[in-house]
């Protein structure tokens, strides 16, 4: 069915459908399509929902009821819209001068007044503060709070590793602490005091990663409306940010990057064969890898797997040649050992990770802002994304298999 012939329900029902086939996509390019439809079934349900409040409207009018049509009446004057550091960086009116800022267009009185509530400036240059002169922040304007939400679910949909990771938005330099061990609860006898409990606690220090994408844009390109624009920025950068996002999440050596979760894993590295130390096939080697995780990490474990490892799986035959799973209009493999099991196509050839994703810590440090750069002599302007993201993951909460 088209697009637009699709009514509210249908819209609904189909993005509910469309978050569960990302999950079994393990091509780079599937989830990438993936994520173009969605932003156009949420742009479809925008439309309907919008159409529906203005044919309520009408209804309320006939039936004699103008409460609405005032508050509806009075948002066209912008005089008396009113805006707070609370709320600005979610209101219409700001994510329109976000992208007119960015595209030098003039700006309305209204989009005026929200570019000066927020909470930095427009400013270009730096200027340092005297006794008798201000200073000028050239912080630029802060990404608009749906814009924000719109990049973090692209980069998120990239990578089930990625996804799964809880993240935190803590300015500066960040450790967490987390439990190593502890006493415990233990049994009491009624009328006797508790013994005090105690809790051994480490320090874990996540390692900071700078990313930075540059998005060349011709003048001519740039002639598009305020939501296309927002939308092409959106669109360019997730696909530019999140696969080295992804990437240093698993791989990361810590050193001006993420510490990734295989640089901090237990070794599970294996070799097929019929040698001695050696494995039957993949399924053992992630057996293998499942009795070096203690009982308490187990809890909550899914395992990530590489493109080839799933293919491999998935075709496997019984000593008589039969396939262990059908390959023709499956319905995929959910699950080893009841552990569930996600392909993450930034795992490398023959990897896996078996984990707890809440053992890895990730947080933005500074979240994803973007500046403009532009050449008049070859008619081009620069967008350029800029973040500071930073992670790690507790000690022996992971296991990496590699095929040696």
């Amino acid at each position: 069915m088209e697009l637009q012939d699709m009514n509210l329900d249908q819209v609904t029902e189909r993005l509910a459908q469309l978050d569960v086939e990302v999950r079994g996509m393990t091509k780079v390019e599937d989830v990438e399509a993936a994520g173009e439809t969605r932003q156009a079934l949420l742009d479809r349900k925008a439309e309907l929902e919008d159409l529906m409040e203005r044919q309520q409207a009408v209804l309320d009018l006939q039936a004699g009821k103008t409460e609405p049509v005032k508050v509806i009446e009075s948002r066209k004057d912008d005089r008396e819209m009113e805006f707070n550091k609370e709320t600005v960086l979610s209101s219409k009116e700001y994510r329109s001068a976000w992208a007119k800022s960015l595209m030098q267009q003039p700006l309305t009185e209204v989009e005026e007044r929200a570019v000066g509530v927020a909470l930095t400036t427009t400013a270009t240059t730096y200027v340092g503060a005297t006794a008798v002169v201000d200073g000028v922040n050239n912080g630029g304007l802060f990404i608009p709070e749906d814009v924000m939400l719109a990049l973090m679910e692209r980069i998120e949909l990239v990578s089930p590793f990625f996804r799964d990771v809880p993240k935190t938005a803590v300015n500066g330099y960040v450790k967490f602490p987390y439990r190593v061990g502890g006493s415990g609860a233990g049994a009491q006898v009624e009328g006797t005091a508790n013994a005090d409990g105690q809790v051994q606690w480490a320090e874990l220090t996540l390692t900071a990663l700078e990313v930075s994408e540059t998005i060349r844009v011709t003048w001519k390109l740039e002639a598009m409306s305020i939501d296309g624009f927002i939308n092409y920025i959106i669109e360019e950068l997730s696909t530019a940010l999140a696969e080295k996002i992804a990437t240093e999440a698993l791989y990361g050596g810590g050193t001006n990057t993420l510490t990734g979760v295989t640089e901090v894993a237990i070794d599970g590295s294996y070799t097929i064969g019929t040698g001695a130390g050696e494995v039957a096939d993949i399924l053992e080697a992630i057996e293998a890898g499942l009795a070096l995780l203690s009982v308490r990490k187990k809890q909550g474990a899914k395992i990530y797997v590489s493109p080839d490892v799933m293919e491999s799986v998935a075709f496997m035959r019984d000593g008589d040649g039969r396939y262990l799973h059908n390959p023709i209009n499956g319905v995929g493999i959910n699950s080893f050992a009841r552990y569930a099991v996600e392909v993450d196509p930034f795992l490398s050839e023959g990897d896996f990770v078996i984990g707890n994703p809440r053992y890895y810590r990730f947080n933005w440090n500074e979240g994803v802002s973007v500046s403009r750069d532009m050449s008049g002599k070859q008619r081009i302007n620069d967008y350029t994304g800029y973040a500071v993201c930073s992670g790690n993951a507790e000690p022996n909460s992971f296991v990496y298999g590699k095929k040696s």
